[in-house]
C-alpha cells in the first residue's frame, strides 16, 4: 500500500496549522532521525531554538492501525503530529510531546508503538491531544525550554544550482582559463 500521498497530505495539513499560529516552519528535503519539519525560533542574532517534528498520516476505520517511532528519535526537542482521516473525510490532528510518547508501549524493535482506530480517538486521552490554540501555546512554551543552538540551514539543491550557474557564467567570461568546479562540501 502506497502511503506517500497520505503522508504528503498530512505534512501539508500540519504545516498549514502551524502557520496559522505564526510558527516558522521549515520543510526538510531529507528525513534524519524522523525529522520531516522544523519549527524554528530565533532568540539572538546567531542563536536559535528548534523543534524536530515528525508527521504521520493514518486512514482510520474500525480496524487498528499503528504509529511507531524509534526510541532514539524521541529527544527533548522532538514532537509528533498524527493526522487522521476516516472514510467520511473527517480529519483530526493530534500532537504528542516526548514525555507522552515515552508512555507508549515499546516493541521488540526498540520502537514506541501506539495502536489507534476510529473508536480510540474518541477517548478523552486522545481528545486532549487534538491540536488547537492551547496546544499551540504549549509548543511555544516547550520551545522556551529547548536548548539554544548555533545553526546554519543550507538548501543543498539551491546551492548546487548556484555552483553550476557560477561555474557556467565564469567559464563564459573567461573561456581561456581552466576553472575547477568546487564540490558542495568545500563550498559549505
Amino acid at each position: 500500500m502506497d502511503n506517500i500521498p497520505l503522508e504528503k497530505q498530512a505534512q501539508s495539513f500540519i504545516i498549514s496549522q502551524l502557520l496559522k499560529f505564526d510558527f516558522k516552519v521549515n520543510e526538510l528535503s531529507f528525513d534524519e532521525k524522523g525529522s520531516d519539519l522544523y519549527i524554528i525560533k530565533q532568540t539572538k542574532k546567531h542563536l536559535l531554538k528548534y523543534l524536530t517534528i515528525q508527521c504521520k498520516g493514518r486512514k482510520l476505520n474500525k480496524k487498528n492501525t499503528s504509529v511507531r517511532i524509534p526510541v532514539s528519535y524521541v529527544e527533548n526537542n522532538f514532537i509528533l503530529f498524527i493526522y487522521t482521516i476516516d472514510d467520511e473525510k473527517n480529519e483530526n490532528l493530534f500532537l504528542f510531546f516526548p514525555e507522552q510518547i515515552k508512555e507508549w508501549k515499546t516493541n521488540t524493535k526498540n520502537e514506541f508503538s501506539l495502536s489507534i482506530n476510529k473508536e480510540r480517538i474518541k477517548c478523552i486521552d486522545f481528545q486532549e491531544k487534538i491540536f488547537n490554540k492551547q496546544l499551540a501555546y504549549k509548543i511555544d512554551d516547550f520551545l522556551k525550554d529547548v536548548k539554544e543552538y548555533t545553526s546554519l540551514f543550507i538548501d543543498g539543491i539551491f546551492l548546487e544550482k548556484s555552483i553550476d550557474w557560477a561555474y557556467k557564467t565564469y567559464s563564459e567570461i573567461w573561456p581561456e582559463k581552466k576553472l575547477k568546479k568546487p564540490n558542495l562540501i568545500n563550498v559549505i
